[in-house]
């Protein structure tokens, strides 16, 4: 027969691995369960951890852990690395270089309780400082340790805080803070002014350039106080920037509101970070200005900077507001003082004013001083130029009728230094000074605006005559307007008028009958010439009796003056005979021849009365009675 013998089986098993023991050290005296980490463990009665050479049995837990229990060795003082192996079989293990640590003592870095057999690293935040250890030690403050199984805490780096014992990890230096050096319980101290401190600020270095871990300077326009903490602004939050002051400029790094303090004096600061010069036209005054001012009228600004406007100089006017440069005082005011938004006065009655004057001083050296009016016009307030135009008062006015307006006449009848035209002158319009009448004019009164013709009979020898005078004796002034008496001419007289006359001969008086006159200018009619004896001036204003005057007529004799009316009163005498032309003197030169006798009044030739008979007559015989017989 033949034995059938059952099939035998042979399964193959995957491979497995070990990747890590816990905990992977431990005193070798002390037996320890640990914990070996791997892959595709497996459930079987063979599972088995080998160290170095030691096998013992392992418990299985999951197909990635197994737990085994170390053997006791005697490792060296310095400890002793073995490897550990696992077998899902008890015979083929794992070869991956994982080792399990035999210790004499409890090293550096872990803590041995005496309760137990575990070699316990340091817990973070610890230290284990030397062999032997039974607890570990918190790190102190200004310390930590992140890593465990350490021997010593490290100090607190630089931008962090170890505030606590037993620190894990440092802490970022807080907000607002300055961590500038290590080993740091608390922040070394508060963020300087100006400045900026973010979270983990580890460096004291200050610059205007953005450094890392360095404290970021405060931006332009803002200010930072001690211990700001975020660059965002927010109003009212001392720890992030703050704006500055109006009228105050924040530079950069700027701690304080005031910043670089305030605007200066000549400039303005529209906001924080903005400083400008004062416009022309404007005026930034003392400190802080945020706007520029405008100047106010009465002053002006013509150039940038200025701290305050310039006053209005005298001679001119600012009257508008933000001026660039003042204007001329204008025509016919004055601008005598500084600072004038509007001309202060008018120009002096008696004066002219053009533009820029800066004084009421006419006599002033200043070439801008009034100007006073012009001879023969007048200027009231006010006048601007010198070129009259009737009736506008703002220009000089022709000097009244009668009146005379010297130079800085003030009113019409030239006050203060002119006046009425006196007597013996006349104003006939706009005359600076009287204007004297001429020879043979008058003027009776004053304010006469025009000179009068002397009348008939009256003359003006001189100028400036308020009353003609009469025509003198011994001229005539037949005409108007007469300067000079004409002399009478030969043969009239004129006789010099009396004071109370009120008829007033204005020619001359032909010399009456029985004179003559041969010579011009007589005054009385006695001045004219009696009529020579011998002679009958028979017409009146005779001038030569020679040749004008008849002879007196024969049998009589004419002495002086003897007119026609007077021819035949003196008979020649008797006993005589006169013949033509016989004076007084001659009534006698000539007897009556013998023979004859002449009567009064015979003439020559005229024997006609012979002697009677029986008489003789002599020489000379008068009458008959006179003859002998």
């Amino acid at each position: 027969d033949i034995e059938v013998v059952p099939a035998l089986q042979f399964e193959y098993i995957p491979w497995h691995s070990v990747v890590g023991l816990f905990p992977s050290k431990a005193i070798g005296s002390r037996p320890k369960d640990i914990l070996v980490f791997g892959t595709k463990f497996l459930p079987l009665p063979d599972l088995k951890c080998r160290f170095a050479t030691i096998e013992v049995p392992a418990d299985f837990v999951t197909a990635e852990i197994v737990r085994c229990t170390t053997p006791i060795v005697q490792p060296p003082d310095e400890g002793e690395d073995v490897l550990v192996s696992v077998s899902n079989n008890g015979v083929d293990f794992t070869t991956d270089p994982v080792y399990f640590r035999y210790l004499s003592t409890c090293p550096e870095g872990h803590y041995c309780p005496l309760s137990s057999l575990d070699v316990i690293e340091c817990p973070r935040g610890t230290q284990c400082p030397s062999t032997g250890n039974v607890n570990f030690t918190l790190c102190s403050p200004g310390t930590y340790q992140s890593e465990i199984a350490q021997s010593t805490c490290l100090d607190c780096p630089l931008g962090h805080i170890c505030p606590f014992e037993g620190n894990v990890e440092p802490v970022l230096c807080p907000p607002g803070f300055l961590c500038s050096e290590t080993g740091l319980a608390q922040p070394l101290s508060a963020c300087p002014g100006g400045y900026v401190c973010p979270e983990g600020t580890n460096s004291s270095a200050l610059s205007i350039h953005s450094v890392a871990g360095a404290p970021q300077i405060c931006p332009e326009g803002m200010h930072c106080k001690p211990g700001a903490s975020s660059l965002t602004p927010v109003p009212g939050n001392a720890s992030t920037p703050q704006v500055c002051f109006i009228g105050y400029k924040c530079s950069m790094g700027s701690a304080t509101p005031q910043g670089d303090g305030p605007c200066p004096t000549g400039m303005y600061c529209p906001s924080q970070t903005e400083r400008y010069l004062c416009p022309v036209g404007h005026e930034c005054p003392q400190y802080g200005n945020f706007a520029p001012q405008e100047c106010n009228p009465g002053s002006y600004a013509d150039e940038e900077g200025l701290g305050s406007c310039k006053p209005c100089a005298v001679g001119f006017i600012c009257p508008e507001f933000a001026l660039l440069e003042p204007e001329i005082c204008p025509a016919g005011f004055i601008c005598n003082e500084t600072g004038l938004s509007a001309p202060s006065v008018e120009c002096l009655a008696g004066h002219f004013c053009l533009g820029g004057v800066e004084t009421e001083d006419p006599l002033s050296s200043s070439p801008f001083r009034p100007i006073p009016c012009p001879p023969g016009t007048y200027c009231q307030a006010g006048v601007n130029n010198n070129i009259t135009v009737i009736d506008l008062f703002s220009t000089p006015q022709p000097c009244a009728l009668g009146y005379f307006c010297p130079e800085a006449s003030e009113t019409p009848t030239g006050d203060p230094a002119g006046g009425p035209c006196p007597p013996g002158t006349y104003c006939p319009g706009g005359d600076s000074t009287p204007i004297e009448t001429q020879p043979g004019h008058y003027t009776p009164r004053y304010a006469s605006i025009s000179e009068i013709q002397c009348a008939p009979g009256t003359y003006a020898p001189e100028y400036r005559t308020q009353k003609c005078l009469n025509c003198p004796g011994g001229m005539e002034c037949p005409a108007q307007g007469m300067s000079i008496g004409i002399p009478c001419e030969l043969g009239t007289y004129r006789p010099p008028a009396g004071e109370n006359d009120t008829q007033i001969s204005t020619s001359c008086i032909q010399c009456p009958m029985g004179t003559y006159a041969a010579r011009p200018g007589l005054v009385y009619e006695y001045d004219c010439s009696p009529c020579p004896a011998g002679y009958v001036c028979g017409v009146p204003g005779m001038v030569n009796a020679s040749q004008q005057a008849d002879k007196c007529p024969a049998g009589f004799y004419c002495p002086e003056g003897t007119d026609p009316t007077a021819r035949f009163d003196n008979p020649c005498p008797a006993g005589y005979f006169c013949g033509e032309g016989v004076a007084p003197e001659q009534r006698m030169d000539n007897l009556c021849p013998a023979g004859s006798y002449c009567p009064n009044g015979t003439a020559a030739g005229e024997f006609v009365n012979a002697c009677a008979e029986m008489y003789y007559c002599l020489e000379g015989t008068a009458s008959r009675e006179t003859m002998i017989p």
